[in-house]
């Protein structure tokens, strides 16, 4: 199979995710960022686990680099609670297409403590980044720009941008498959942590599993199937690729329409209950941005 569908295949079950992420943060965990991530963290924790289990044996990975690996599967964790909570303010999608900042957070960072060079055709593609997502952000409602969804997008891209950095520096040659077996047992690290220090977390969150377990778990479920489906498929694309950086910007690029094309079918399909969308012309701006987005993503990684 082409390394191509390769990488949208991912796309669009992620963008399938999104939308659950969108849904339960609305539905079962209102107001309550923190106690879906860390609920999402327990069952990726028991996903991680089964892939521990299968794999227990084949690979030399040390002590050091097992720990290094579950603290950073746990402050993924932390990174992404920002995320819930702009899906709480706004759709998944204007909501999804801001994480193409990650790759220009990566580049700063770098630029600043590792001496990697930047070019100018670089700086101008994350500048055009940078000016795509305002415009996203722009409310023509209310005739201003959603600075605290922004915001909380621009931290969660920090966060996750930065842990790519260590991540570079801690991988180095080890397989994907254990780390990434440990970095999802991580996960379980951050919800263990959250619920013995939130106890109200833990309260609401055994209430809502009494008051709805088999529709929360059989979103859950779905989530974490084909979120590990996508994680597969993605790594299998990198493996065949002629560069990382294609698979990255195929995968990025891809995932914007295709949350924008999701979104428009569960406003079809289920009205006000996963999703919703106007056919406006705002949508038309928000899809030019999207595809500004997209271009100078493919200037920064690909043509810089």
């Amino acid at each position: 199979m082409s390394w191509i569908i390769l990488s949208i295949i991912p796309a669009f079950f992620w963008s399938i995710t999104n939308l659950i992420d969108q849904h339960l943060s609305r539905r079962f965990f209102i107001n309550d960022a923190v106690g879906l991530q860390a609920t999402t963290g327990l069952f990726t924790f028991i996903s991680g686990s089964l892939i521990g289990l299968y794999i227990y044996g084949d690979y030399d990975i040390s002590l050091i680099q097992a720990i290094s690996f579950l603290v950073l599967g746990a402050a993924y964790n932390v990174a992404y609670i920002p995320y819930i909570k702009a899906l709480q303010l706004d759709e998944a999608k204007i909501v999804v297409p801001l994480f193409q900042l990650v790759p220009v957070f990566v580049f700063v960072l770098a630029w600043m403590f590792l001496e990697e060079t930047v070019s100018l055709k670089q700086a101008i593609a994350g500048l055009f980044i940078i000016i795509a997502a305002i415009g996203i952000m722009y409310d023509f409602k209310g005739w201003q720009i959603k600075y605290k969804t922004l915001g909380l997008m621009m931290m969660s891209c920090f966060g996750i941008a930065a842990l790519i950095t260590v991540n570079r520096h801690i991988v180095q040659e080890t397989h994907w498959l254990p780390v990434a077996a440990l970095m999802m047992m991580g996960s379980g690290i951050f919800s263990a942590s959250i619920f013995a220090v939130n106890q109200k977390a833990l309260k609401n969150t055994i209430s809502l599993f009494k008051e709805n377990s088999y529709k929360i778990i059989v979103f859950f479920i779905a989530m974490e199937f084909v979120g590990r489906s996508a994680m597969l498929l993605f790594q299998k694309a990198l493996a065949i690729a002629p560069a990382a950086a294609l698979v990255q910007v195929t995968l990025n690029g891809t995932q914007s329409f295709f949350i924008f094309g999701l979104t428009v079918l569960f406003a079809i399909a289920t009205p006000s209950t996963i999703a919703k969308i106007d056919l406006n012309r705002t949508l038309a701006f928000h899809l030019g941005c999207v595809a500004m987005m997209s271009t100078a993503l493919y200037v920064l990684l690909i043509k810089g």
